[in-house]
């Protein structure tokens, strides 16, 4: 699916990332996408841990949380 022309976007920064149900590394994976791999912010985030909320550009455009750090801003 593709992202919102309008929506903010990031890139993966590392090999693989997981992509979980909640804002915490003990939430379930859902997805995992990998390096270079375009997500759309969705300007959700966690304060206290730096983890944020993306829409993946998959045929779902599944929703879900990343650890920011990971992350690299257009």
């Amino acid at each position: 699916k593709d992202l919102p022309s309008d929506m903010p976007k990031a890139k993966v920064n590392t090999i693989q990332l997981n992509v979980r149900a909640g804002s915490h590394k003990d939430e379930p994976v859902i997805t995992r996408i990998m390096e270079g791999q375009e997500v759309g912010l969705t300007g959700n985030k966690n304060e206290d841990n730096g983890w944020v909320e993306v829409v993946v550009h998959d045929q779902a455009g599944t929703v879900g949380w990343v650890n920011g750090e990971f992350l690299s801003h257009e």
